[in-house]
């Protein structure tokens, strides 16, 4: 474990028996017939704060699942970055707001998903903007923007790694709405366990390799 490294949230997801019904119900045939989505999946979550001079931030999500309905059921994997830098660069006398953010599915690795470990690897491209401030010590950040900089493209690649950590926590939603024509209604079975994650992140400047190691 890194000693400027905590995450501080883990959590396992599963979601099963997902079930989307919509009806048509302007005629009889229409009645009959509707439409049927059923999902079911898998996702995990983790966010490090590395207490860097930058307060850097760093969100992981890593998803996998399949959409089953009309069509032939399809799977979708897929992983998520986030970065995000907040600090004073003192020689210019700037505050600086500094985000990176990918999405990454075809090249996404997302592995044994499950309420008690996950495993995701991939490379992705991130695009990163920044804001700054005259005044480090201006509060008024957001109405006083000097510059805005697109910090274009970076090609990273992102690990991860869970172990479920907590107890079991299962969650069962219902909704419904309808008016005279149409009627949608979805069940949602959700089950989740907080989890301790590791993970690395190479290719950001000023970012990782190491993100650490989640202390719950």
């Amino acid at each position: 474990m890194t000693q400027a490294a905590v995450v501080q949230r883990g959590t396992l997801v599963a979601v099963g028996a997902v079930l989307l019904l919509a009806l048509g119900l302007s005629s009889p045939a229409l009645a009959a017939e509707g439409d049927v989505d059923a999902f079911n999946g898998e996702f995990a979550v983790a966010d490090w704060s590395l207490n860097d001079a930058r307060n850097t931030e760093v969100d992981v999500g890593a998803f996998d699942g399949r959409i089953v309905g009309a069509q032939l059921p399809e799977d979708r994997a897929s992983v998520y970055l986030s970065v995000r830098q907040s600090y004073c660069d003192e020689e210019a006398n700037e505050q600086v707001r500094r985000t990176y953010f990918g999405f990454s599915r075809d090249g996404a690795s997302v592995d044994g998903v499950t309420l008690s470990e996950a495993v995701a690897h991939t490379d992705m491209t991130v695009h990163g903007f920044e804001v700054r401030s005259r005044g480090c010590d201006d509060d008024d950040f957001f109405f006083d923007t000097q510059s805005h900089t697109d910090l274009g493209e970076h090609d990273v690649h992102l690990s991860a790694d869970w172990e479920a950590t907590g107890p079991m926590d299962p969650t069962v939603s219902n909704f419904q709405y309808s008016n005279p024509d149409f009627v949608f209604s979805s069940s949602n079975v959700e089950r989740s366990r907080q989890a301790e994650a590791t993970g690395t992140l190479f290719g950001l400047p000023d970012v990782g390799p190491e993100l650490g190691t989640s202390d719950r």
